[in-house]
């Protein structure tokens, strides 16, 4: 049954529940009607049945179909019995949801919002078009903040800093941030003073098939208060995670602005520092007279050169450590693999390094940056190799699986790099690629930046072994798995 239920007719109300029928209310009926699976009856124009008034009745099939779905649609946009009569013992007002596409309605409801709110509004616009098409409304809540004292916070995907999305558009009075997530699918949110929402879904995404001037939309209007509340807490959790994303780009934009600073001016120094030096040494045109001095003076140089190489693996591994969302595309490792070695060949004229490889072609998942990942294993088997001679041996063939969750559908290129230097121990092997994180040590960043590259960024696999199984001290074995490109 539905039913206009009052507080004078709470009792009776209860009385008929408790006889087994379920009651809703309704704010308003325009006339008595009831419908069974095969007859309708009604008095038109009466809330109340009237036996002595006119009737209408109808047992034809459709006409009573009719009138059930009728029926069901009221009794969908009704109100529960016991919630309307709790609601009428405590005195508050539940509010209604209720869903349209009457666009005039969705902007008429909003405006009407706007004019009656005095503390706060909570408002996500899914772009700046989308504060442009409907401008005055945006500037007429921008002016309440100003002059009225409303706090107004807003979110979108904006490609600008909030300040100047407000600037471009004359919000001032409003606190804009960049929503952490892509746009809403053209959904924007209104939530005013707690007591009104509007939610509007543009119907057509694509602008070109909108009718210039018109926005067809769909919209959530509500003034149910528990609704709004659980709305309103989503908000204030991207209002967070907006809040959150801009502290940390502005201490990235500051720690990149530093490292450039200090790597740069320390550049500078070493460079001043080694022409010196070599000037000294020999190189050009003088040379110390003793050996001891000689010794000390290649000694300064080894020093200045491992300066420099630290100070560009301190700097790559910021660049990898800030970008959480690298862009990642398919890589020919083949030739990653020979710009590293010709790189590491360069950069040690006094030495002769023998690479031996075998390497058929391989795309893999990557960006600019995989060939740090092999310049540093490189350099490290030529760093910690005694002779002037450095054999170093590679390979690479595609192997299944390492033991991901996903092992059955992934395909990796595995790269294995094998050297005889001095090698590595077994208790360190673990925390050679780690060491940043677990010491905060600068020191020897090679491997941490393969790590954090092979592991963290590209999602493959980065393992650290013996060239002779048993015996560390005849060699080190690096393996490298990278994700095939399809």
């Amino acid at each position: 049954m539905l039913t206009v239920l009052t507080k004078d007719r709470v009792s009776q109300i209860q009385e008929l529940m408790k006889a087994g029928v379920e009651l809703r209310h309704l704010d308003r009926i325009e006339s008595y009607f009831g419908v069974s699976d095969s007859e309708y009856l009604a008095t038109p124009g009466t809330e109340e049945f009237n036996q002595d008034g006119p009737l209408l009745y109808s047992n034809d099939e459709h006409f009573v179909r009719h009138q059930q779905g009728l029926f069901d649609m009221l009794w969908e946009k009704a109100i529960p019995a016991d919630l309307r009569i709790k609601q009428l013992e405590e005195g508050e007002e539940i509010g209604e949801t209720s869903v349209t596409f009457d666009t005039s309605k969705i902007l008429e409801t909003a405006n009407g919002f706007v004019d009656d709110m005095k503390k706060e509004a909570l408002i996500i616009v899914p772009r700046e078009g989308s504060i442009n098409d409907n401008l005055a409304f945006f500037q007429k809540i921008a002016s309440k903040a100003r002059k009225d004292g409303v706090k107004v916070r807003m979110l979108g995907s904006f490609s600008d800093e909030g300040s100047r999305v407000m600037e471009r558009f004359g919000l001032q009075g409003v606190e804009i941030r960049r929503l952490a997530t892509s746009p809403f699918l053209d959904l924007g949110l209104g939530i005013y003073d707690g007591k009104g929402m509007v939610i509007a879904q543009y119907l057509f995404t694509d602008r070109t098939r909108r009718p210039p001037g018109q926005s067809y939309l769909s919209g959530v209007l509500s003034t149910n208060r528990a609704t709004i509340a659980g709305i309103a807490a989503i908000f204030e959790s991207l209002w967070e995670e907006a809040e959150l994303r801009e502290g940390e780009e502005r201490s990235r934009k500051e720690a990149e602005l530093m490292q450039d600073i200090l790597t740069h001016d320390m550049r500078n120094f070493i460079q001043i520092i080694q022409t010196n030096t070599e000037l000294v040494e020999g190189k050009l045109g003088t040379r110390p007279a003793d050996e001891k001095s000689r010794d000390s003076l290649r000694a300064i140089l080894r020093a200045i050169d491992g300066s420099s190489r630290l100070i560009n693996n301190a700097r790559t591994l910021g660049r990898i450590r800030a970008n959480r969302s690298p862009v990642l595309s398919p890589v020919d490792l083949g030739k990653s693999l020979e710009r590293a070695f010709l790189l590491v060949k360069r950069s040690n004229p006094g030495r002769t390094i023998v690479v031996k490889s075998r390497l058929p072609r391989a795309m893999v998942v990557a960006d600019e940056l995989l060939d740090e990942v092999f310049i540093n294993i490189l350099y490290n088997s030529v760093r910690y190799t005694d002779s002037k001679r450095v054999p170093i041996e590679m390979s690479l063939k595609g192997t299944e699986g390492l033991g991901n969750p996903d092992a059955s559908t992934r395909a990796y290129w595995k790269v294995t790099v094998t050297d005889r230097g001095r090698g590595i121990p077994d208790e360190m092997k673990m925390q050679v690629s780690t060491r940043y994180q677990q010491t905060g040590s600068v020191g020897g960043l090679g491997l941490s930046i393969a790590h954090a590259l092979v592991v963290e960024r590209y999602r493959g696999k980065l393992e650290i072994g013996n060239r002779v199984k048993s015996d560390y001290t005849r060699g080190t074995k690096v393996e490298v798995s990278l994700p095939k490109a399809t």
